[in-house]
């Protein structure tokens, strides 16, 4: 794990729950004082950055919103920054995207998503919102799909969303260091 250094003396801390998670997140106050108390300087705690890597600030009280604003920078522009887009595409997941080529209802975002790009480009079967893209119109590439999705970043809920709904997305697909990933945008 990276150790970060800098003039308010961060530390990295992990907890067990938190390990698998790759989403930004800040925890501040009573939720961040239930983790280690090495940034516990009786003002408010707060913790930013990943899961797997948070880093607490000693913020006085009067840096509080400043707390605040470094972990919705880290939201906004965090994830994105991350991403070496190949390509992008939008897709309607429609009724279709939700059924195997056996009629069996497919219940997790990546296999939808999977039958999407199957439908779209070896079925032609086609939403009217549904854009092409290169790198899922082979089988291989689409058989790693869900190890991409788990590698990548989605918004809360959006999974839910695309299995429970018929939402258009946008798929971003990204080269990274520890190879290729999808980041999933509801639109």
């Amino acid at each position: 794990m990276q150790m970060a250094e800098g003039r308010c003396g961060m530390q990295a801390v992990r907890t067990k729950r938190m390990r698998r998670s790759k989403a930004p997140i800040v925890l501040a106050g009573s939720r961040a004082a239930r983790l280690p108390k090495a940034a516990n300087t009786g003002s408010l705690p707060c913790y930013i950055g990943y899961a797997a890597r948070l880093v607490p600030s000693k913020a006085l009280p009067m840096q509080s919103i400043a707390c605040f604003a470094a972990a919705f920078a880290l939201m906004v522009v965090g994830p994105a920054a991350a991403c070496d887009l190949r390509e992008s595409y939008m897709a309607r997941l429609g009724p279709a995207d939700h059924f195997n080529s056996n009629g069996v209802r497919l219940t997790s975002a990546a296999a939808i998503i999977r039958q999407d790009r199957a439908n779209y480009h070896q079925f032609a079967k086609r939403d009217a919102e549904d854009e092409g893209d290169r790198f899922f119109s082979s089988l291989e590439n689409r058989a790693i799909l869900e190890r991409m999705l788990e590698n990548g970043q989605s918004m809360p809920g959006v999974l839910a969303e695309i299995v429970n709904g018929t939402p258009l997305v946008e798929v971003q697909i990204c080269r990274g260091g520890r190879g290729d990933f999808i980041n999933v945008f509801v639109k």
